[in-house]
């Protein structure tokens, strides 16, 4: 069953307080890698650093602020997301799609 969800539940005060002690640069990269995460509905990101640097474009001339986008994409990975299978999900984000995609599945099978 292929669904598609464009949307996700973003509760304010939470993403805010969840992103305190990052910087502005970390917290844009977060909330991109969270709305990449989303167009995947539930697949996750790929557990392939160059793609992800693609992804939110880590590309300077100057390559001291590359590895500076490069430490803070590798933060950012290391406290919002997890590894399932293989694939970047941020948890939160995948227990609501989970819990979407078994909604929706109790109502096929009960209607």
């Amino acid at each position: 069953m292929n669904i598609k969800l464009p949307w996700t539940k973003l509760y304010y005060s939470d993403f805010l307080n969840g992103c305190r002690g990052l910087t502005h640069q970390q917290r844009g990269l977060y909330f991109t890698l969270f709305c990449l995460a989303g167009i995947e509905n539930g697949r996750g990101l790929p557990n392939n650093f160059d793609e992800l640097c693609h992804s939110v474009n880590i590309y300077d001339k100057n390559p001291e602020v590359v590895e500076q986008l490069k430490a803070d994409l590798t933060l950012v990975l290391n406290k919002k997301f997890v590894l399932v299978e293989n694939r970047y999900h941020n948890q939160r984000q995948l227990d609501d799609f989970n819990s979407v995609m078994l909604a929706r599945f109790l109502l096929t099978t009960n209607a």
